[in-house]
């Protein structure tokens, strides 16, 4: 009786092993932080065609909104250091009349 219950522990065991355990690797797409229109600030690109998140530094996020030479523009920065490299990604728009 004890042989056939270890072959049935051991049958349930190996049942319970399937492929999703499975690391898979994650697309760099995938690993950007999802759009919001609500100010979670968040930020993340891709930068040639890797994943670019600000991190590891402080303050890893800037927003500035200036008047230079009587107009406006926006500035969004995302600043990224790791080791001896300093990353950063800058956009800024001027801002039109609507």
């Amino acid at each position: 009786m004890k042989p056939s219950l270890l072959t049935l522990l051991l049958s349930l065991t190996l049942l319970c092993c399937n492929n999703d355990d499975i690391n898979r690797p994650v697309a760099e797409i995938d690993k950007l932080p999802p759009a919001t229109q609500t100010g979670a600030n968040t930020f993340g690109a891709l930068l040639d065609g890797e994943a670019f998140i600000p991190r590891f530094v402080v303050n890893p996020i800037q927003c500035n909104y200036q008047l230079i030479n009587g107009e406006r523009y926006f500035f969004v920065t995302g600043r990224f250091e790791e080791q001896e490299n300093f990353n950063l990604i800058s956009l800024s728009l001027r801002m039109l009349k609507i």
